[in-house]
């Protein structure tokens, strides 16, 4: 049964339920396993429950009981992929204190992740309650179920005195730590530029660059942090070797080669080829300069092939060996000379990034793990008081442990830790994750294993197994099946030909190698019959790939076909196409010279120019005087008298399309009339001013996606206003904000849209898919090379090494012991490779494509950086040349473990013509889709027009004042400070509301517990939120008033809690196409009578009670019953909570059968907007026109009445 309207109200959450930043369901709340599967929505009950992945309890497998069983002592568990060890977590937690009587505050379970903790705190709760045993599940909030990073940080705020720092310290996100660490790379760099060693330092920074050198060091001191190093130094190479003694073996070696060769009568042309470089040689040996001679000048020495053959002889045997001992200590001297530069820049950097930290009062997540090894291994008193306290440790995923970690652990056992872990998951060496760590424990002491699959079927698991215990050899732990047999073959592989493409037209957009495409199309084409003949849904299906940098090749393919998509992974929420083109606007606004941004612009959707457009605009802006944004804007208005480049400007003008000339003289138009605007303005107000006007129709209208880039643009406005909150309307501010956090690796997800995430394919990296499990997995783009080069600096113990490039652009040069310590890294690097494909195919639970392009006539190896098509495909078909040989096709071969598996070979004689794309209509429920939105206009000259969505909250502004909406929501003006305000006015109250908000995130309404003002602090910073003592009071006082009101003993008796609940809805019978109607609910709970309860928190300061029914947010009360009703539920009740009255809740309950009217309600409100009918309000008063941006010149009241109290009765 398909639900009307976008709410998805989804069950099986519990009453934690998601926080923000976590997508809603059971993934962010830990209620089922974590699945590409979709969950049955609250109120259909056509829908069969969700199968848990494993047995628990008495059902559970004897390897797994054996598990739990196994307390006394410590323990390794190797825990295959989909293997159920969750549920070992949970028994053994729940054993231990109903068996051995170990209080639940006693034991320490440390995930991976926060999504990993939360999940498992869920799960012992509920499994507690599903005992009877709810004592315990009120005492599991109280259980150490956290990230090693949570752990290391209570440690330290518990003994802040002893760890010698300020307990209300702040712990650095990744963007704002990479912040502080550019700085102090920039100020070493400085140190060492006005030092002594000056020269040294700008030869290393030209042989390198600027930016790669900071790069080097800073990887270098994570490396070095990573194995437990406060001060990270590098080690002392010893003296820099002579040259002279390799320089006299290698004139000796020259002349007698030269001496040989010289007595040839007629000598060959190869012959004279060597004499000549032996003469250079000659040359080069006799300067006396004392320095090496440059990379170049020696690599122009080396004898050609062709003549060390029959000519040279031993003696070209023994001058090739010299001339390389010679480069050698050449490169050996040089790198010495490096190295000890690099170590005093590493020392420099790494003080300058201490003190930034210390000023900041902050540390990162390296300083948590380190600081709190020293309090534990340093002090023996406090390592005991943490021994005795803590009765049982668990630790999750402890192949991607890392040796600091592994000292605290061995800190806190007593021989009663259990270490769950697979050796052949482990894929986050780039995080120094070591899984040496784990096959170390493995060896020495008790081990167990959890071999049976519960995940995917017979067929498929069989194949895999056999594959890769073909690719790991001995030691491979295989899966054993817990699920019956496919009636056909459950595992695919498609293989495109690379060679004979033909190339893309130059303007196809995404571009990319011809090969690549086509093997894309032909993995979209298979995918689309899939879905054509109901085997799959494209909610079923994920496609993963090892690199994000591709995905929109083969998001293209699949849209080619009609099938939605949706990306996770490429880069993250700032990286999105449609943020990145907003941001290139702001970008723009604040500075129309900055080219990279204008140019960016320009090229987006947004505006659309061609490239011919583009290549013409550069040509007129080389002229004298001018630049890119000058020639549009003289093209557009007409060259200045006088000016340079006027005649470019105007050949410009006439050389350019129409098309172009058009999209140009808009936005020339729109950046001239809002820039000033800027100024004064919020980023957020300067986007949504933008989506008022046509030319957001192109970029945010039209081809599928619709509703997902309308959510990341509602996201990006929301990200702007908590900016604004905490920094005030500073909107380069908020671009260097932008950009630290796309810089950043950490990858913020996307903005969710469930309805549109469950019908799409989904697109990310195979890290980004760790951890999930889907119907249908595709591996894709396995012809891809990875990259295999070691990085320039390796520090292994007491040895060192450097690979250099030279200053005169010579290729770099291994020396010192980089041969040596890179050989082994080469071959960990190539072996992770081959985990990661692994972790790639155990994510599938029905069936598993594999796709990629090669060379049938050239066999490949597994080696670092070789495509993973040339290993993988042969372990997959063991006969795969002969089935090569047999030419294109799609027929039944026999696959590793004896499983059939679906063969198809595509070339370019056989591949068919690509589909012409299907431009489908935005997908909303009514059928409709955004249509234009009005230009901009005067004061008392609205527009009608459209718009492609609206919020609850601005239909709300609507209704209390149609004008403040016009000249704030169409014209952008930005409001106006309250009457003896500061600059922040406003902003204190912005940021009590978001923190009172995230704390009651985090408040568990069945035993709540209000965070105490250090923790309380913690979240503000995590957030961003610079609050001082006496707000964190308030909050926390609002917050404990709500956990004590009714409305919290409610939601506590629910039987299913969302938080931060997102939605959308379309509102049918419009004349006009119908905005998207979008919101995020505070709480929506499921009522043991069937109805649903909605929460909207309130921050407002109030000065007298609250309203009856209808005195208060009636538009956004409406909103919500009718999004509610839609989805399916009979009954809602919407209360507003106004946090400083909790127990005087405002709102109503509503039955279905008054969906129609509110429908027709709101439908009223939208029509007005639409119509361009902006009304001031009837009854303007203080608390509404204070700050309005109209209220001193433009409205029609007088002051009298706009600062006028409020009468009772009256909303603000």
């Amino acid at each position: 049964m398909r639900l009307p309207g976008h709410l998805s109200l989804r069950g099986g959450v519990g009453r934690r339920g998601a926080r923000r930043g976590q997508r809603p369901g059971p993934a962010a709340a830990g209620g089922a396993p974590v699945s590409g599967e979709r969950t049955p929505t609250l109120f259909d009950l056509d829908s069969p429950p969700a199968s848990g992945p494993a047995p628990r309890g008495d059902g559970l497998t004897p390897e797994q009981a054996a598990a739990v069983a196994h307390r006394d002592g410590s323990l390794l568990l190797a825990a295959g992929a989909g293997s159920g060890k969750t549920t070992v977590l949970v028994e053994r937690f729940v054993a231990a204190v109903l068996e051995d009587g170990i209080a639940p505050g006693r034991i320490l379970a440390i995930t991976f992740t926060e999504r990993a903790a939360g999940e498992l705190r869920e799960r012992v709760r509920s499994r507690f309650i599903e005992l009877g045993e709810r004592a315990h599940a009120r005492d599991t909030e109280g259980a150490l179920v956290m990230t090693i990073h949570a752990f290391c940080a209570r440690v330290l705020r518990e003994h802040a005195l002893a760890a010698g720092m300020d307990p209300r310290f702040r712990v650095l996100d990744d963007p704002a730590a990479r912040a502080l660490r550019e700085q102090a790379y920039a100020t070493a760099l400085r140190t060492i530029l006005h030092g002594p060693h000056r020269a040294a330092a700008l030869d290393l920074a030209a042989a390198w660059g600027v930016d790669r050198t900071g790069e080097v060091v800073m990887a270098v001191y994570d490396e070095l942090r990573s194995r437990g190093e406060q001060t990270p130094r590098l080690p002392d190479p010893g003296p820099p070797p002579e040259l002279e003694p390799a320089r006299r073996e290698l004139a000796r070696a020259r002349d007698e080669l030269a001496t040989r060769l010289g007595g040839l009568s007629d000598p060959p042309p190869a012959v004279l080829v060597v004499l000549d470089r032996l003469e250079r040689c000659r040359e080069l040996l006799g300067r006396r300069s004392g320095a090496a001679p440059a990379g170049r000048e020696l690599a122009e020495l080396a004898l050609a092939r062709a003549g060390n053959g029959q000519a040279c002889g031993p003696a070209g045997d023994a001058y090739a060996q010299a001339l390389s001992a010679y480069v050698r200590a050449c490169a050996d001297r040089q790198a010495i000379g490096a190295s000890r530069l690099l170590d005093r820049l590493l020392g420099a950097y790494g003080q300058a990034y201490e003190q930034a930290k210390r000023d900041a009062s902050a540390l990162d997540f390296d300083d948590l793990e380190l600081h709190a090894r020293d309090l534990l291994t340093g002090s023996p008193e406090l390592r005991a008081s943490w021994v005795e306290r803590l009765e049982m440790l668990m630790v999750d995923e402890f192949q991607d442990t890392n040796q600091r970690q592994l000292e605290i652990l061995e800190a806190l056992e007593r021989d009663n830790l259990l270490c769950v872990g697979d050796e052949f998951q482990s894929i986050y060496s780039f995080r120094h994750a070591d899984v040496e760590i784990f096959r170390a424990r493995a060896a020495a002491g008790a081990r167990a294993v959890l071999a049976g699959n519960f995940r995917a079927r017979t067929g498929l698991l069989r194949t895999v197994s056999a594959a890769f215990a073909r690719v790991f050899g001995e030691g491979f732990l295989e899966l054993e099946p817990r699920r019956s047999a496919p009636s056909a073959p459950a595992v695919e592989l498609l293989l495109t030909d690379i060679r004979g493409w033909e190339e893309p037209d130059a303007a196809e957009v995404p571009a990319g190698p011809p090969w690549r495409r086509a093997e894309a199309r032909l993995l979209a084409a298979r995918v689309s019959e899939l879905v054509a003949g109901g085997d799959v849904s494209p909610g079923d299906v994920a496609v993963l790939l090892r690199a994000a940098s591709d995905m929109a090749i083969y998001s293209s393919a699949l849209e080619e076909h009609g099938l939605p998509t949706l990306a996770a992974g490429a880069g993250g929420f700032w990286k999105r196409p449609e943020v990145r083109d907003l941001l290139a606007y702001l970008r723009v606004l604040a500075n129309p010279l900055d080219e990279p941004a204008l140019y960016s612009l320009l090229a987006s959707p947004l505006v659309g120019v061609s490239r011919d457009g583009l290549a013409l605009l550069a040509l007129a802006g080389r002229a004298p005087g001018s630049g890119p944004w000058r020639a549009m804007v003289r093209s557009a208005q007409g060259p200045d008298e006088g000016a340079d480049g006027g005649l470019a400007d105007e050949r410009l003008g006439d050389q350019l399309a129409d098309s172009d000339r058009e999209a140009l003289g808009a936005i020339v138009g729109r950046i001239l009339t809002e820039r000033p605007r800027s100024a004064a303005r919020s980023p957020a107000a300067s986007i949504e001013g933008l989506l008022a006007h046509p030319l957001a129709d192109a970029r945010f209208a039209g081809p599928p996606g619709v509703e997902h880039r309308m959510a990341n643009v509602a996201k990006l406005i929301r990200r702007a206003r908590e900016f604004e909150a905490a920094h005030g309307p500073d909107l380069r501010g908020f671009l260097d904000h932008a950009d630290a956090q796309a810089r950043s690796g950490a990858r913020e997800p996307d903005a969710p849209v469930e309805d549109a995430e469950l019908q799409a394919v989904r697109l990310m990296t195979i890290h980004a898919a760790k951890g999930l499990e889907f119907p249908t997995v595709c591996i894709a783009d396995l012809g891809r090379a990875l990259g295999s080069e070691s990085p320039p600096v390796i520090v292994d113990g007491e040895r060192i090494g450097i690979r250099l490039p030279g200053l005169d652009g010579s290729p770099p040069q291994p020396a010192l012991d980089y041969e040596t310590l890179s050989a082994p890294r080469q071959q960990a690097a190539l072996r992770e490779e081959q985990r990661i494909f692994y972790v790639a195919a155990t994510r599938a639970r029905d069936r598993l494509l594999f796709s990629g392009a090669l060379d049938p006539g050239r066999s490949g190896t597994a080696r670092a950086g070789a495509a993973p098509v040339h290993w993988l495909a042969p372990a997959l078909v063991p006969a795969l040349e002969a089935e090569l040989e047999a030419g294109d096709g799609v027929r039944r071969v026999a696959g590793a473990g004896g499983e059939p598996v679906r063969l198809q070979l595509s070339s370019p004689a056989a591949a068919a013509a690509p589909p012409r794309p299907v431009v489908r209509a935005a997908r909303l429920p009514s059928g409709t889709a955004p249509a234009r939105r009005a230009q901009p206009t005067r004061p008392g000259q609205p527009a009608a027009g459209a718009l492609a969505s609206l919020s609850y909250s601005a239909l709300e502004a609507y209704r209390r004042c149609g004008y403040r909406f016009y000249v704030q929501r169409v014209l952008g003006l930005a409001d106006e400070a309250p009457p003896g305000a500061g600059p922040t006015a406003g902003g204190d109250a912005r940021r009590r509301g978001l923190l009172a908000h995230a704390a009651l995130e985090e408040l568990d309404f069945g035993s709540p517990r209000v965070l105490a003002g250090p923790e309380l602090a913690m979240l503000a910073d995590a957030r961003g939120l610079a609050v001082e003592e006496p707000e964190l009071a308030q909050v926390a006082k609002l917050v404990q008033a709500f956990a004590s009101s009714p409305l919290c003993a409610r939601l506590a008796r629910a039987r299913a809690v969302h938080r931060e609940h997102p939605f959308a809805l379309t509102l049918p019978g419009t004349e006009r196409a119908s905005p998207l109607l979008t919101g995020v609910i505070d709480v929506l709970a499921h009522e043991p009578d069937g109805g649903a309860l909605v929460i909207d928190y309130k921050t407002d300061r109030l000065s007298r009670p609250p309203g009856g029914d209808g005195e208060v947010y009636p538009v956004q009360r409406s909103v919500y019953a009718l999004a509610v009703l839609r989805a399916g539920a009979p009954t809602v009740e919407v209360a507003h909570c106004f946090l400083e009255a909790p127990e005087s809740p405002v709102g109503r309950r509503y039955a279905v059968g008054e969906a129609d009217a509110l429908e027709r309600e709101i439908a009223a409100l939208v029509h007005a907007v639409q119509g361009g009918r902006f009304p001031v309000a009837e009854h303007p008063h203080r608390e509404l026109c204070l700050t309005c941006p109209a209220r001193r010149r433009l409205c029609s009241w007088d002051e009298e009445l706009t600062l006028r109290p409020a009468r009772a009765g009256q909303a603000p």
